[in-house]
């Protein structure tokens, strides 16, 4: 799965949270459960774009480690 294929997946899946979220009955559970639904969705997707940016760089870095070394034999 590329980078794309998960950013459209996480997004697929933020949007069927909201969804859930805007069934649930009102009343306070309804509320409690819908808020701490839509800040751990919220804050796994952030996480996850964080974590594809740092393998990116972690990626580009070994590469040039990579290209150095083969220059230098």
């Amino acid at each position: 799965m590329d980078r794309e294929q998960m950013r459209d997946r996480t997004k697929k899946f933020a949007l069927r949270i909201i969804k859930l979220v805007s069934k649930l009955p009102s009343g306070r559970l309804g509320d409690v459960l819908g808020r701490q639904l839509a800040e751990s969705n919220t804050i796994k997707r952030s996480l996850l774009e964080a974590l594809i940016k740092e393998c990116d760089e972690l990626v580009a870095i070994l590469t040039a480690t990579g290209r150095t070394a083969k220059r230098s034999r």
